[in-house]
């Protein structure tokens, strides 16, 4: 046991960033489990990525979770969520940002309830948004992650990755994906990455200083880019380094991306995401639900980050 909660992992972080694996990776319990713990000590601030949501799953047909908020909390969430919310509120600010569902604007909650959050798709928008409900007095502030989309962790000064059944019903299956993923978002940032030029008019650059070969990329790195890579590499080369923007770049295969590092070289980042902890969902809406020990006991195998069951309120 590492002994420290996962509140305890995250305390000292003001943006916390939530992203799930796939649909139904318990995400949004993790959101609720943090705000359950923290709210009476502290001014929460809830925002999102987008919009996520459809009230009930689109295969299963299930309710899919709500985010429960309580007076105190500040929320940035578009028009059309708060006309539906039976949640009083008082509006704080309005952000002039516009997204594919309607405006944008910060209240503060005056009732609990239930209430959906839609924020800025735009990762810039995010950033400004999160820093306003920390100048309106959040103490901290959770970003609520779309499926798939995690980009938006770069901003956050800490990221929980929620994993869950519903990616596979192979336990082996979901454990290596899980391990692929979590290798590409604790991708480290690139040491003097200022002196380091954007590349704007070709899909990759080719620099080398001091035996060292650095290919900038200004795009995606898929399987391909490595392979030309490996082939370019001479004898007498040094280890060859590797420059994307954050780690959404990287389409790369579980092999292929351990031969490069093992053999060639490094990926690095222009900007991180400060993955900090993990966490299970044993259940699956789709039929095949995970022994929590057992899939506990089997994601710590391949990664060092604790890794947390919050219904179970287990870490191992």
């Amino acid at each position: 046991m590492s002994g420290k909660s996962l509140i305890e992992v995250i305390n000292d972080n003001r943006i916390i960033a939530t992203m799930g694996i796939c649909k139904n990776a318990g995400k949004t319990t993790v959101l609720n489990h943090i705000v359950h713990e923290l709210v009476d000590h502290q001014v929460l601030g809830i925002t999102s990525i987008g919009y996520d949501g459809e009230e009930t799953d689109i295969i299963t047909k299930l309710p899919k979770p709500k985010v429960l908020v309580y007076p105190g909390m500040i929320v940035a969430t578009t028009r059309s969520c708060l006309l539906k919310t039976a949640v009083k509120y008082e509006l704080l600010f309005d952000p002039q940002m516009n997204t594919s569902i309607g405006q944008v604007f910060i209240v503060k909650v005056k009732s609990s309830g239930f209430i959906e959050i839609s924020g800025p798709s735009i990762r810039s928008s995010l950033q400004k948004i999160s820093m306003k409900m920390i100048e309106l007095g959040c103490d901290k502030v959770i970003l609520d992650g779309a499926a798939g989309r995690i980009s938006f962790g770069t901003i956050a000064d800490a990221c929980i990755l929620s994993i869950g059944a519903a990616l596979s019903t192979s336990l082996d299956k979901v454990i290596k994906s899980s391990k692929h993923e979590i290798d590409i978002l604790s991708l480290k940032g690139f040491e003097g990455i200022n002196e380091v030029p954007i590349v704007e008019d070709s899909p990759y650059k080719k620099l080398s200083h001091h035996n060292l070969d650095y290919y900038v990329f200004r795009g995606s790195l898929v399987d391909q880019d490595l392979i030309e890579l490996m082939k370019d590499k001479q004898e007498n080369q040094g280890d060859i380094k590797v420059i994307v923007n954050d780690p959404t770049a990287l389409f790369v295969s579980t092999k292929l991306l351990h031969k490069f590092r093992v053999k060639q070289g490094n990926i690095y980042v222009r900007n991180s995401v400060q993955l900090k902890a993990v966490t299970i969902n044993p259940m699956s809406p789709y039929g095949e639900w995970f022994e929590s020990e057992e899939f506990l006991s089997e994601m710590k195998k391949v990664t060092d980050l604790p890794v947390y069951d919050v219904k179970q309120k287990e870490c191992i």
